[in-house]
């Protein structure tokens, strides 16, 4: 039994998207992106089977395309709501021991590992108690645990 391209692709396509809502959460727009270019591979096999340099040539234009444009998407559907914000009682209320990874310093904050940095510029030190007082993109701005938090 011989299966057409165009199913491959699909195949392709469904698997990233099932691994993408399931397993990542739906918040990958890099998986997100493989998976509409393997749509337009699909398509691009159902319209001509035989060329697979052709079939493979659109799915990577669709790709760059597609890529920036899911981004902005992402961008603009969560903004301000993505991750815990500084009024996230979550972020106010867990004091956090610093730790160093891959030589950086930083904090485990709801699972993930956030490079850190003091409030007033003093330095870290691992072992170090801290509240994050807000977000910088992913840097976490800390103060020391004694510091009052209603800052």
């Amino acid at each position: 039994m011989i299966v057409d391209p165009w199913v491959i692709w699909i195949l392709v396509a469904a698997t990233l998207l099932l691994v993408d809502l399931f397993i990542v959460g739906g918040t990958d727009g890099l998986r997100l992106t493989f998976t509409v270019m393997a749509v337009a591979g699909a398509i691009a096999a159902w319209v001509v089977p035989e060329s697979v340099p052709t079939q493979f040539g659109v799915a990577a234009v669709t790709g760059m395309l597609a890529l920036p444009a899911l981004l902005w998407l992402f961008r603009r559907s969560t903004r301000g709501k993505a991750g815990a914000g500084h009024d996230d009682p979550r972020v106010r209320e867990r004091v956090l021991s610093v730790e160093t990874r891959d030589r950086t310093t930083g904090v485990v904050f709801l699972g993930d590992f956030f490079p850190a940095r003091r409030a007033d510029g003093g330095l870290l030190q691992p072992g170090d108690r801290v509240r994050i007082r807000h977000f910088e993109g992913i840097t976490a701005v800390v103060e020391p645990e004694h510091a009052d938090p209603q800052h």
